[in-house]
Parts: structure tokens; sequence; C-alpha cells
């Protein structure tokens, strides 16, 4: 499951670079019902053409409520995207990028909200 896609029904608000992104919160309710790793998987392009898998080490819900469970998995997972994006942006699809520039500024008054 992507977290990162656009077209997910329930999803998190979060600041991504500085703009206003959504991220479905789907992989953590499934990993929070089955007790599954949440594992933060990033593909890539090499320029001589081969593909890098980067296996990241499992997310951690920890305590509390289970909301506040699957925001922590989310925003785990966001702050390990946005990195990822700023160290590789060779591997960044132009429509992406043109879908992220359209984003609005991100508002912190949206801090948390579920959708």
């Amino acid at each position: 499951m992507a977290a990162d896609g656009y077209q997910t029904p329930r999803h998190i608000v979060a600041p991504f670079h500085g703009r206003q992104r959504s991220f479905g919160i789907g992989f953590a309710e499934m990993a929070l019902n089955t007790g599954a790793a949440a594992i933060p998987v990033f593909v890539s392009l090499q320029p001589g053409g081969q593909v890098t898998i980067d296996f990241r080490p499992p997310l951690v819900a920890g305590a509390g409520a289970r909301g506040a469970q699957v925001e922590s998995l989310v925003r785990q997972y966001v702050g390990q995207f946005a990195a990822v994006w700023a160290a590789d942006l060779g591997n960044i699809r132009w429509r992406h990028l043109a879908k992220y520039l359209r984003l609005p500024a991100w508002d912190p008054a949206l801090e948390g909200i579920e959708v």
C-alpha cells in the first residue's frame, strides 16, 4: 500500500516540503489491525538503469489511542518520504513534481487533521 498516493479515501494532511499534502492512512490501519510491521520501501532508478529497492526499519506505532498510533505511523513515513525526495531529486517523476507544485502552501492550523 502506498501512503504517498493521492487517491486514498482516508488520509492525513501533513506538511511536505512547505506544501500541504495528504497521505493515506490505510497502511497504518492495516499494520495495527494485523500486527504486521509497517516497513517503508523506496524504489529508485539508477543512472545505469539498475533499480534500487531500499527497505527501511519498521515504523513504531508507540503507545496511546489508536488514532494517535495511526498518525504516528503516517508521520514517520512522511518524514522518511520527504528525506528521500530531497536526497534523490532525479527520481521524481515530472507529473508528480507538477502535482506537488500545485499544492497549497502549508497551513499550521491543519496539523493533525484527518480527512
